[in-house]
């Protein structure tokens, strides 16, 4: 049995198809009042608590209700921007923006390399260096800010790795009123015990570089409405308030538009992909790596996409491409899996094949 509020695409398209057999339980749970915010139409100050957002916090606090505010990113903001030069502080080993801490601490949250922030840009020298993007830190400092009154308490991994279980507690006991935090607070017994939930950029995982990006966000959103057990508001604050996730009336709704869009372009589940994933520690060696398993692939007649650097093009000093081959169907891929092994056995460079990818990135 598959059990899910919001099942994967693939899963959606089975019971289309009559492959797998769908249930729909008479007494399902009541979702939450579901309101969306342009940001574009506020002022640049509330941009990061929009008023509906602001009236929602003040009117549950005076309930002596608790607000979650979900913020997809640990940190104060998402990275720093040199504005004279445009480039932007990477960590060395994964080619990956820093995000900027409190203190001035840029960490990755990849590899866990940390540094200083600069004063300068160290590209140009330029000083006009800007915080990009929103953070739990950051949204926790706002909070405090504007709700001076209120017990505010962050819920992220810098912070809170194992101890998730006792978050409801500190519900229960009145010991917090606000909570900032990532996804350790998307569960079941913590969103049914809050007032309102506040979504604080939900644009940051819509446009993740990945085809099941709009997947996953829907599924998030999903889990937040069912999880409230229409206890609670849930706000959703973006820059583009037409996305169909966002519109989306229901799951059929969704997962039409959504398995439309996959048609067009040949994703799956209308095609299997397979994945290749090539990484190393010099660059040249997995473009050459990269091209001489094209080379295979070409003879074996796939479909394929590729090879190109994978949208994390570098982790803990490694240089990552891939090949996607499409529409496998019918194809020996076990035989082709065995041709592709010695490949990289006779090398440095590490080879990976992911039938069915989940992801990417």
């Amino acid at each position: 049995f598959l059990i899910s509020d919001a099942p994967s695409l693939e899963s959606w398209y089975q019971a289309k198809k009559k492959i797998y057999k769908s249930f729909n339980f008479s007494r399902r749970r009541k979702g939450s009042f579901f309101e969306v915010v342009d940001l574009k139409k506020e002022k640049k100050k509330d941009r990061i608590f929009s008023r509906l957002l602001q009236d929602k916090i003040k009117d549950a606090l005076e309930k002596k209700l608790s607000v979650m505010l979900f913020v997809s990113r640990r940190g104060y903001a998402s990275f720093l921007l040199c504005s004279d030069c445009g480039e932007v502080i990477r960590c060395p080993n994964c080619n990956i923006g820093l995000s900027f801490h409190l203190k001035r601490e840029m960490i990755c949250h990849y590899c866990g390399f940390r540094t200083v922030a600069p004063s300068v840009c160290p590209f140009c020298g330029g000083r006009n260096l800007k915080k990009i993007g929103w953070g739990t830190q950051r949204v926790e400092n706002e909070v405090k800010k504007r709700f001076p009154g209120a017990r505010v308490k962050r819920f992220d991994l810098d912070i809170f790795k194992s101890s998730t279980y006792l978050i409801p507690d500190y519900i229960k006991k009145r010991e917090v009123d606000i909570l900032v935090g990532t996804q350790l607070l998307i569960k079941e017994d913590i969103l049914s015990l809050v007032g309102v939930v506040g979504v604080m950029l939900v644009d940051v995982l819509l446009n993740l570089p990945d085809f099941r990006a709009s997947e996953r966000t829907f599924q998030l959103l999903t889990r937040i409405r069912k999880g409230s057990r229409g206890k609670n508001s849930v706000i959703v604050q973006t820059y583009n308030p037409t996305h169909y996730v966002l519109n989306a009336k229901s799951n059929e709704d969704f997962y039409s538009r959504e398995l439309k869009i996959r048609k067009q372009l040949g994703y799956p589940p209308y095609q299997r992909w397979v994945r290749i994933l090539i990484e190393g520690k010099r660059k040249d060696q997995v473009k050459d790596k990269s091209e001489e398993i094209l080379n295979k692939i070409k003879k074996e007649g796939f479909n394929f996409l590729g090879p190109s650097p994978c949208p994390l093009s570098k982790i803990k000093g490694s240089y990552r491409y891939h090949i996607i081959l499409r529409d496998t169907k019918g194809k020996n891929m076990q035989e082709f899996i065995r041709e592709i092994d010695p490949l990289a056995r006779r090398s440095s460079i590490k080879i990976g094949i992911d039938v069915d990818p989940l992801s990417t990135m």
